[in-house]
């Protein structure tokens, strides 16, 4: 059962976001905002789609014309986080230089795996992977495989074109992007976030990316 301020926290974020949008997108993004706080509050496996339906106030037949099951609306959850955080197939754009879109890429993708729901939603995901495997799979699935993806294509593009020469490109995705996480990563998972130096982060995050292309720029 949900706290008086638990509904009021929930309410006041959907508020601030449901503005200028047609009633059937504002079911759609008020059915998800209450299923990440569901999930997030409870768990997966102790959230049902009645809970996330009082919650959205929408009736559960609402939810289901909206997605199919609970497991596709928890994996639109994770990717509704990367549309919010723009992580798409928009950054990769070949026709300007290669830096440039993959520093754009860093400064996205950092924003995305530092948000405080994405933090948790790993982390539920994490203390649920041994009883409810699936359930890190729906998360991996959504989230970090497509993002992955994303960069791998480009990457490959890039190749074609003679501006990268990477012999292994789903090899160097992986290498970009566990560099990038970096420390303030660990920390955030670890909620150490007074460890963390902010200012020093983009720096950091530009510094991965030269040091990506000296390896991977021909010669």
């Amino acid at each position: 059962m949900l706290s008086i301020l638990d509904r009021l926290v929930y309410f006041i974020g959907f508020s601030m976001t449901a503005k200028g949008r047609t009633k059937s997108s504002v079911k759609h993004q008020q059915i998800l905002d209450a299923a990440i706080f569901q999930f997030i509050t409870q768990g997966f496996h102790n959230t049902s789609v009645e809970a996330i339906a009082a919650v959205a106030e929408v009736s559960k037949q609402t939810i289901y014309s909206h997605f199919g099951s609970k497991q596709e609306l928890f994996t639109a959850a994770i990717e509704r986080k990367c549309q919010e955080r723009q992580v798409s197939a928009e950054i990769f754009n070949t026709e300007q230089p290669v830096r440039k879109t993959l520093v754009t890429f860093a400064h996205r993708f950092a924003a995305l795996i530092m948000d405080e729901e994405a933090i948790q939603v790993h982390s539920l995901c994490v203390s649920e992977s041994q009883t409810y495997p699936e359930v890190a799979e729906l998360f991996y699935r959504a989230g970090p495989e497509k993002v992955t993806a994303l960069l791998t294509g480009y990457l490959e593009r890039m190749n074609e074109k003679g501006e990268l020469d990477i012999n292994n490109v789903s090899d160097a995705a992986d290498q970009l992007i566990f560099m990038m996480k970096g420390r303030a990563y660990y920390l955030a998972q670890l909620r150490l976030e007074d460890l963390r130096e902010e200012s020093n982060h983009g720096r950091y995050l530009e510094s991965c990316i030269d040091l990506f292309l000296r390896g991977y720029t021909p010669r």
